[in-house]
Parts: C-alpha cells; sequence; structure tokens
C-alpha cells in the first residue's frame, strides 16, 4: 500500500456512505498515513495503516500517531461463512447466548433464498424472530419484516462495505 492507494480506499468509503469531498493526505512517520478533509468536516480525519486498515478519529482529541497505533493493534475483523442450517443453527445460538437465556429448546429454522435463514425459538411463547446471514451476522427481525428478507438484505449490505474503525 502506498499514499495513492491509501488515498483511493478514502474515496471508496465516502463513496459508499455518500459523500464526496477532496483530501490531503500526508505519510505520519512509519505508521500509515492521515488524511484531513479540504471542504466541510474539518475536525474528523482518517487513518490508514502499511497493511490497509482504515480508521476514522477526531483530530481534536486523538492525534494521528495515537489513531494509527491504536489501529495497528486492532484485531482483524471476524468473517464467517454460514452456508447450511446446521451452521445457522449453531451460529445463532452462540450469538443469543452472549445476550442471555431464552428458556428455549431449539430452533425452528427458513432459509430465505440466498440470503440466510430465519430463526424461531421453540418452546417458549415468544415472537422474537431472528435474522442470520449467510456473512455471519445475527439481528432480531422487526414484525414489520414477515419473512426476514429486508433484515437480511440490510446486513448483507452493511456486510459487503468497508470496514472502518472509530478511533476517538
Amino acid at each position: 500500500m502506498n499514499e495513492s492507494d491509501a488515498l483511493a480506499l478514502i474515496l471508496a468509503v465516502e463513496a459508499q456512505d455518500g459523500r464526496e469531498g477532496g483530501w490531503s493526505i500526508h505519510a505520519v512517520e512509519d505508521l500509515g498515513w492521515m488524511a484531513t478533509t479540504t471542504v466541510g468536516r474539518s475536525s474528523m480525519a482518517y487513518a490508514v495503516t502499511p497493511t490497509g486498515r482504515i480508521g476514522a478519529f477526531m483530530m481534536t482529541t486523538t492525534r494521528a500517531e495515537e489513531a494509527l497505533k491504536k489501529l495497528a493493534a486492532l484485531s482483524e475483523p471476524r468473517s464467517a461463512s454460514i452456508d447450511d442450517r446446521d451452521a445457522a443453527e449453531e451460529f445463532l445460538e452462540s450469538a443469543v447466548a452472549e445476550l442471555g437465556e431464552l428458556g428455549h429448546t431449539g430452533w425452528k429454522l427458513v432459509e430465505v433464498g440466498t440470503l440466510g435463514w430465519l430463526g424461531t425459538p421453540m418452546g417458549v411463547a415468544s415472537t422474537l424472530r431472528f435474522a442470520v446471514s449467510r456473512t455471519g451476522q445475527v439481528a432480531l427481525c422487526p414484525d414489520d419484516d414477515p419473512t426476514g428478507a429486508a433484515t437480511l438484505q440490510e446486513l448483507t449490505d452493511r456486510a459487503a462495505k468497508i470496514p472502518v474503525a472509530f478511533l476517538g
């Protein structure tokens, strides 16, 4: 990764969020690059490591060196591929266990096209439904999404975005 690649990554992040603008970029020691906007949002900046990790930070509270060191120390984002019903059930069970016990006896899982699964806990009087995307994300499915397709599409779209860490 070089300065041009870092700038291209910043422009891609801005484009995915529907923003445009000019950026001034410069190297910060051997830690990576810092970019500041040349229009608007003057206190926000991006940090980019030589390995291509990107993070946003507020220059009023965080120095570029500090932001780049934080970014380099972060663990790599995990990614999961949920390819079948058993994997979806196992992933859902572990995700829900982090929230607390539901008192359920299993899951009723319905595949929602190529997007993932809609899971309902069995053995409890509950209207809770969970969407499990093929990209390894779990979300509570709202009542106004009876099939879970809209929730799963949102999870899939979010997973396709370039991840940007918030560094302070």
